[in-house]
């Protein structure tokens, strides 16, 4: 069972569905989304007009470099966000820092390899090709999700559990 948490961040945020979604469920909490693009950080904000979420901020950020002060969350959730940039130990170095002493870590991270899983059409495969080409080429890592248990644990992650497809752990 997961402990109530008092304080959350959503890094990556984007339009804020998943922040929100965390706020409500979770009103007495402390609730943060972070996002290095402003215009995603525009959309999110709307929802913070909700009357019953004063607990909902955003805010622009990067995740290399994160304005909150050492031992600040309880949870921190980011989704594909590590497919998107190149420093993933300084990420993971920012997140820990962070995250306070038994908070908790989630993240879902794209595995590009497995998003056509058979050859049902060339149109899919060039299409994921082209993803896979696209990422690199902006210094992305297309299938971060295949090592991220590795990245954790390198980060001094402990009590890792990483689910492949929803079945199994690390």
């Amino acid at each position: 069972m997961v402990k109530q948490s008092t304080s959350i961040l959503d890094i990556g945020c984007g339009p804020g569905s998943v922040t929100v979604g965390f706020a409500d469920a979770n009103p007495s909490a402390t609730v943060i989304g972070v996002d290095f693009n402003e215009s995603q950080l525009e959309v999110a904000r709307s929802h913070t007009q909700h009357p019953n979420r004063e607990n909902l901020s955003f805010e622009q950020g990067s995740i290399h470099e994160l304005s909150f002060e050492d031992n600040s969350f309880d949870l921190i959730f980011c989704q594909t966000v590590f497919v998107h940039i190149s420093d993933h130990e300084k990420a993971l170095s920012e997140i820990m820092r962070v995250l306070k002493p038994n908070g908790i870590f989630a993240s879902r991270e794209v595995m590009n390899s497995f998003i056509v899983m058979t050859s049902v059409s060339d149109i899919l495969e060039n299409a994921r090709r082209a993803i896979h080409m696209g990422v690199t080429v902006s210094g992305g890592a297309p299938d971060v999700g295949l090592f991220m248990g590795e990245k954790l644990h390198t980060a001094g992650f402990e009590h890792l559990n990483q689910s492949l497809f929803g079945r199994g752990r690390l």
